[in-house]
């Protein structure tokens, strides 16, 4: 998605976000019932968040909040930490 993004293919990296959003979705539920696999997922909701928050930017000049994202606050400052990079790349 956050490449799509830099290639300015809006359309491409909402639908991979989409996707992602899918996916996660899914895998919260298999967390729930096994919670020891929650920290291997950390650093792949990381990466959502900041191209969630980097399609944001773009598309309607404002990133949206860890409640919007359905993050856990840590997990969202660890994304938007990264988005930094993307927006200086950018």
């Amino acid at each position: 998605a956050i490449y799509s993004l830099h290639r300015h293919e809006l359309d491409k990296a909402k639908a991979l976000l989409d996707d992602s959003e899918t996916i996660i979705k899914k895998l919260k539920v298999i967390i729930g019932k096994h919670p020891h696999l929650g920290q291997h997922m950390q650093n792949a909701l990381e990466e959502y968040c900041e191209a969630c928050c980097f399609y944001g930017f773009i598309k309607d000049k404002r990133v949206p909040t860890h409640k919007e994202l359905g993050l856990e606050p840590f997990t969202y400052l660890g994304g938007l930490s990264d988005l930094t990079g993307e927006l200086g790349r950018r």
